[in-house]
């Protein structure tokens, strides 16, 4: 037999093998989502026995979560500090953390946290901030504008890792008079590294609803619509600098936001 027709004879049994690893893995993964859909629709039905609205396509399938340690890329987290402040921006180590000067200001890096004192001339404050970030490499998920005064305006950013919002720290930017002033908190970059440290599993969409349902009274919770959740980090400072990140669930109600803890099910206002 011919070189060639053993190649294409290989082939054949090849995508015959993935058919029929198809044939088997379909049925499971469509009963999967049926489950799913079943589920969603009684805890919709279960809600609203209690005059709670929450529309089962609200409800997401979720991501297999465990409690992670990051750890930060202090090379690039200079790197964007300096992206932020100007080509002219140098950096000097003192005993109080790294201190940054330029021509556009001062800042202090301690341990990933940025304290920048500036006065860049900036236009829109969302868009500059959005234009920021871009420049920093930084990953977010949401810029929230505060308008403080006729003059002073607060862009307070939800930063992101791995592809999920981190709930429990924003990074702020500070407008006054046409400038950027001030520029706090901490800075999460994409070459920041997740290391497993658990071995729990986050709890399900469906099971993080119930907590919240059991849990809504001792809470103080007292709306009567869930308008979305979704998956998340809450972000722990360990010693040294270090960072741990647990799977937490968030509930967009119309009173509020509730954080559902990934791994113990606690609820909590946020």
């Amino acid at each position: 037999m011919s070189a060639s027709k053993v190649k294409n004879m290989v082939i054949l049994i090849l995508l015959l093998v993935n058919v029929f690893l198809l044939a088997l893995v379909g049925p499971s993964r469509v009963r999967a989502g049926l489950n799913e859909q079943a589920t969603a629709q009684q805890l919709s039905r279960l809600f609203a026995s209690y005059d709670i609205a929450l529309s089962a396509d609200a409800i997401p399938h979720g991501e297999n979560l465990y409690d992670q340690q990051l750890s930060s890329s202090t090379e690039t987290t200079i790197l964007a500090v300096q992206a932020l402040m100007g080509e002219d921006a140098a950096n000097v180590q003192q005993r109080d953390g790294l201190h940054f000067a330029s021509s556009l200001g001062e800042a202090v890096l301690v341990n990933g946290s940025l304290t920048a004192e500036l006065r860049i001339p900036a236009g829109e404050p969302e868009t500059f901030t959005r234009e920021c970030l871009d420049r920093m490499g930084l990953s977010f998920s949401a810029v929230t504008v505060h308008t403080e005064s006729e003059t002073a305006t607060v862009c307070r950013v939800e930063p992101m890792v791995g592809g999920l919002p981190v709930v429990s720290t924003r990074l702020s930017f500070r407008y006054e008079a046409g400038l950027l002033t001030r520029v706090e908190g901490l800075l999460l970059t994409s070459k920041d590294t997740m290391t497993v440290s658990g071995t729990q599993r986050c709890i399900t969409a469906a099971d993080a609803l119930v907590d919240f349902l059991g849990s809504r009274l001792s809470t103080g919770w007292l709306g009567s619509r869930i308008d979305s959740m979704e998956q998340g980090w809450s972000l722990t400072r360990g010693a040294g600098g270090s960072f741990s990140l647990r799977p937490v669930w968030r509930l967009n109600t119309d009173a509020g936001v509730c954080l559902v803890n990934g791994i113990t099910g606690t609820v909590s206002l946020q």
